[in-house]
């Protein structure tokens, strides 16, 4: 717990090893890179003028379906990022104040917390990549690989978003 007025507060948990800082940096660029390389296969995979079978009307391989997984990776793309800005933007020593009585990982920079964040986006961009890669090759498992990606952006939005600024709007 920081004492207010020191000099070397720290988030409750502790300082973060520096290794462990940048595990959420290395995640978070392998899933960009998995991202990108997703969509750019699904490009190839889904052009009419690429796709075996033809096209139109006397195509024999039909289009996939790729609404929910091009939805889900589109949303998880801006969720990463935004985790990245308030990575980026975290703060450099204490913030402020404790919020509610407590040291919070949101207002100091070195907390495992921002790693966590950003890898729990990381999982999410990974599965939303995974989800449509699968749809565009007309593969099983789209479903369970979006739900999951889902699963990973809610409970990102809850822990790095919800709960902090429900903390700091209580705390005055």
């Amino acid at each position: 717990m920081a004492v207010a007025g020191s000099a070397s507060e720290v988030a409750a948990g502790g300082a973060a090893d520096p290794a462990l800082d940048r595990l959420g940096e290395a995640l978070l660029g392998g899933a960009m890179a998995l991202a990108v390389g997703a969509v750019v296969m699904t490009l190839f995979a889904a052009a009419p003028a690429l796709r075996p079978g033809g096209r139109g009307a006397a195509a024999t391989i039909p289009r996939p379906r790729l609404a929910g997984p091009l939805v889900t990776i589109t949303g998880g793309a801006v969720i990463t990022f935004v985790s990245f800005l308030g990575y980026q933007g975290r703060c450099r020593e204490w913030c402020g104040t404790q919020a509610a009585g407590r040291a919070v990982w949101w207002r100091v920079e070195e907390a495992w917390q921002w790693a966590g964040q950003m890898a729990l986006a990381s999982v999410g961009l990974g599965a939303a990549a995974l989800a449509l890669v699968l749809a565009a090759r007309g593969m099983r498992g789209v479903r369970p690989a979006v739900r999951l990606a889902q699963t990973a952006f809610a409970v990102w939005i809850v822990v790095a978003l919800v709960i902090p600024l429900g903390i700091e709007l209580a705390s005055g």
